[in-house]
């Protein structure tokens, strides 16, 4: 179980250097958040939370620089999802009202 039919399942770091990768290649960074956003799922559901954690601020790094209003909203909600899987409950209140009060306007 976990594993594809050609192969193992890559550990979710390996994934997110074949998205850095991909976006390289193909000189497309403008597209990343949407990829990582679904590695941050499946690092999520895995309970792979510090890999997670770390994506959702590659997320949010990505979106910043892109200044994309749906990035935006996926990389605060995934860093304050992971903050709240993290135990860091205060931290993802506050980033969750941030991105409520930024969707609200």
């Amino acid at each position: 179980m976990g594993a594809a039919r050609d192969g193992p399942a890559l550990p979710p770091h390996n994934a997110k250097g074949a998205v850095r990768e991909l976006c390289a290649a193909l000189d497309d960074c403008v597209n990343v958040c949407p990829v990582l956003f679904g590695v941050w799922l499946f690092e999520l559901a895995g309970a792979y939370h510090d890999d997670a954690m770390m994506t959702a601020t590659q997320v949010l790094v990505q979106a910043q620089r892109t200044s994309n209003a749906g990035d935006l909203v996926a990389g605060n909600i995934s860093e304050g999802v992971s903050r709240l899987h993290l135990g860091a409950v205060e931290r993802a209140r506050s980033v969750l009202q941030r991105l409520l009060i930024a969707i609200a306007v």
